[in-house]
């Protein structure tokens, strides 16, 4: 059995190494498909504000996702990032292109006790 703790510990121990070797964090607002992007792999969100409860004042993965992580696939990471990034210019994207976009409208929704349309 191993400790969770210690695991989750050794996790954020491992992407504040993969920050500090890509010289900082990336911020999706700021990111573009001009940038050098992998075709394939794993992605971090953190969220402002969210911090992790064991590790004060420390940073929290609010969500993590994977795409395109088979050889064939024709998509590539950063279209689909691009896709939670919505459009630059508005910040307005399809929230059917991404669960993420759609659960942080419903979120918000709650949040201002706005009504959620029928689906």
């Amino acid at each position: 059995m191993t400790d969770r703790l210690a695991d989750t510990a050794r996790f954020y121990e491992l992407l504040a190494d993969l920050e500090a070797r890509l010289g900082g964090a990336r911020v999706l607002a700021d990111c573009s498909g001009r940038m050098n992007w992998p075709e394939r792999g794993v992605y971090f969100f953190f969220e402002p504000g969210e911090a992790r409860a064991s590790a004060e004042g420390r940073r929290r993965v609010a969500r993590v996702g994977t795409h395109a992580l088979i050889a064939k696939s024709q998509s590539t990471l950063w279209r689909r990032l691009s896709q939670h990034r919505g459009v630059a210019s508005t910040g307005g994207g399809n929230h059917r292109g991404s669960i993420f976009r759609l659960l942080v409208g419903i979120a918000l929704a709650h949040r201002d006790r706005l009504a959620l349309p029928a689906t």
